[in-house]
């Protein structure tokens, strides 16, 4: 009884600690020193006509009590040098006009204000768990929350007599003024402009994209992201439009981008190459005539409400303004309502200004709303943004794994929601999941891969709300009338394995038409690509007169090895059915005999050198002479051909450098 009863005692000790492991790794590092968002009660004017709203006094006077509080209680940081280096950090940028704040500031350099709309302030501190639980009892502060990071969350010729036809019949669908066409485009952009494709009843793919001519010409696309690099081909027709980095995101400060024409945060930087290429790239992207605004970010929470404030503030076009943010995150309704009330205010000021914002519904395999446990997918949940599902363009539900050869041939069965998208009730349309970009990666390579994710369908939609607005320049569209048009325009139940209670419309120009694709290449076919050269580029030295077959091969042979050569004409089969042999096959009558007896292995272990094997003393000596490469290997310059206006940068800087202020652009 006595040893039953120590074992009830281990085994209960044992799921304790268990219990306590799994609890702790559901609120990692819940007790470390932090950055908080400090909901203040202010008060609101609302006659007061100021674009900008000032801070009233009340709130400095708290910002002096938290710091006075933080200076005395300084033993309460886990790492309290922590915190002077953050003070001497701040003290320093201010000093050298390193950045601004959208704020009067303050005199603390640790406690400040970061934002303010109607009776709402932020105030951003860096605090103690224990600090943190004093701040929330004060007067007027109706919420402390930690920030948290953010979730961010790849040719066919129409015959020039049938092309002038096609641009009749185009015209009188769509009543665009002007027509053109991306031939032998990327998948994701040939589906945006062509109903549901059938193979059985359209035969061969069309591979064109078609757009009207004005492109998103004279609409602001800005992109909130982790990077951008405008010196690529992709945004090379600047005599059309602008594409530049804005500003630069970080704990609570705006700091102006020192190079207009590229501009890198700390994480994840090709995340923004890849969204600001698939909206408004030249090749690759929807509009591609549509002005470009990188505005980078990190990975932070307060991140999001200082870009939204300064839009806020700052102003944009009226009505001719898109935002797209391909991230988000679960918010607990109940326990973080303070801070989902204030970002929809934020959201709801733009969005009422004619500002029209396209949000990602995020790639967690599950519904936008968790119900057991109150929360909810952000900002996709609100009503006044668009967002945008994901849908299943290459058979990634199957795979599990990226398409090495993306083809640019739709497959009828793939007209299904992607498994990884979010769903419910709050998402508002459909859009490829995958899409094909270009970029220059950090050793200066020339990359074209297939990407995957909402974070891919969201800039999709926001290029076509570019064109749309671009090309209805008379109508003064915003969130709630973009949402209708688009509803309008989209193919409506086409897709698949949609859940209940989630909208079923699929992502459409206006051009619902279907011609047939070019004979020269089959629906069967998928065409490679070569990720290190642009789809316009063949081997000089390739023997084939047929540029489309290079790199062909026949998707429904998977096993086949080696370069085969398929017949040129499809296969005639039997006219009647094949005849199989009468009986089964006949296996040799007996199980293989394996030897009788076991196999001996040695007696004894093997025994090993009895000492340590000596290695030699030092490294290999290299000459003393030899020359080690000064730079990255260099390519030939062949390797990647870009355009003739393309200059090759000097200095590829991959990080956010510290420069002056141009002030005269920070002016409200």
């Amino acid at each position: 009884m006595k040893n039953f009863i120590n074992l009830f005692i281990l085994v209960t000790a044992f799921l304790y600690s268990f219990v306590i492991s799994v609890n702790a790794t559901d609120v990692k590092n819940d007790n470390d020193d932090k950055y908080y968002m400090i909901f203040v009660e202010n008060d609101y004017n609302e006659n007061s006509h100021n674009k900008r709203q000032e801070v009233n006094e009340s709130v400095y006077e708290l910002v002096d009590e938290i710091h006075n509080l933080i200076m005395k209680n300084t033993d309460t940081y886990k790492d309290p040098e922590k915190l002077f280096e953050i003070e001497e950090e701040n003290k320093l940028r201010k000093r050298n006009e390193e950045v601004i704040y959208l704020m009067d500031h303050g005199e603390s350099d640790i406690v400040y204000p970061i934002s303010s709309h109607k009776d709402r302030t932020i105030v951003y501190a860096y605090l103690s768990t224990k600090l943190a639980t004093k701040v929330k009892t004060y007067p007027n502060v109706k919420a402390c929350i930690p920030d948290q990071k953010l979730k961010v969350n790849s040719i066919n010729s129409i015959d020039i007599i049938d092309k002038e036809q096609i641009e009749v019949e185009v015209k009188n669908e769509t009543n665009w003024k002007g027509v053109s066409f991306r031939e032998n485009a990327d998948l994701h952009l040939s589906l945006i402009s062509q109903g549901k494709y059938n193979n059985s009843i359209h035969g061969i793919y069309d591979t064109t994209y078609y757009y009207p001519s004005s492109a998103g010409q004279d609409i602001d696309i800005y992109v909130v992201d982790t990077g951008f690099d405008f010196r690529h081909p992709e945004f090379s027709n600047k005599d059309e439009r602008e594409a530049k980095c804005l500003y630069y995101i970080n704990f609570g400060g705006i700091l102006k981008s020192p190079h207009e024409e590229y501009c890198y945060g700390k994480q994840n930087i090709s995340h923004g190459l890849m969204t600001s290429d698939t909206a408004a790239g030249l090749i690759h992207g929807v509009a591609s005539k549509a002005n470009v605004y990188g505005i980078v970010i990190n990975e932070w929470t307060s991140d999001l409400f200082v870009v939204l404030q300064y839009i806020k503030d700052i102003g944009f076009r009226k009505n001719k303004s898109v935002f797209n943010f391909s991230l988000g995150f679960y918010l607990q309704n109940e326990k973080q309502k303070e801070l989902i009330n204030y970002l929809e205010g934020l959201i709801n000021s733009i969005t009422e200004e004619g500002g029209i914002m396209v949000v990602s519904a995020g790639n967690n395999y599950d519904n936008i709303y968790l119900e057991y446990k109150n929360k909810s997918y952000y900002p996709c949940s609100f009503k006044n943004v668009i967002c945008v599902g994901a849908v299943d363009t290459y058979g990634f539900n199957e795979e599990l794994v990226f398409p090495e050869n993306p083809t640019k041939i739709m497959k009828t069965q793939y007209y299904r929601k992607a498994d990884f998208s979010n769903y419910g009730n709050r998402i508002d349309i459909f859009a490829p999941g995958f899409s094909v970009v270009e970029y220059k990666n950090e050793k200066k390579i020339n990359v074209q891969e297939i990407t995957v994710g909402t974070s891919f369908s969201s800039p999709i939609v926001a290029g076509i709300v570019a064109t749309l607005m671009s090309e209805n320049s008379d109508i003064k569209f915003n969130t709630d009338s973009m949402r209708e048009y688009l509803w309008e325009l989209g193919e409506k139940d086409i897709i698949d394995e949609i859940p209940e209670g989630t909208l079923n419309i699929f992502i459409n120009n206006g051009k619902h038409s279907i011609y047939p694709g070019n004979d020269e290449e089959d629906s069967d076919i998928e065409i490679e690509v070569d990720y290190d050269k642009p789809l316009n580029y063949y081997d000089s030295n390739s023997d084939s007169d047929d540029e489309s077959d290079v790199n062909g091969k026949e998707e429904n042979n998977e096993n086949t090895s080696g370069s085969y050569e398929y017949p040129s004409g499809n296969y005639e089969y039997p006219s009647g059915n094949y005849e199989y042999p009468s009986g089964n096959y006949e296996y040799p009558s007996g199980n293989y005999e394996y030897p009788s007896g076991n196999y001996e292995y040695p007696s004894g272990n093997y025994e090993y050198p009895s000492g340590n094997y000596e290695y030699p003393s030092d490294y290999y000596e290299y000459p003393s002479s030899y020359e080690y490469p000064s730079n990255y290997y260099e390519y030939p310059s062949d390797y990647v051909k870009y355009s003739s206006d393309y200059v090759e940068p000097t200095d590829y800087v991959f990080q956010f450098e510290p420069h002056e202020w141009d002030n005269d652009l920070l002016k409200y």
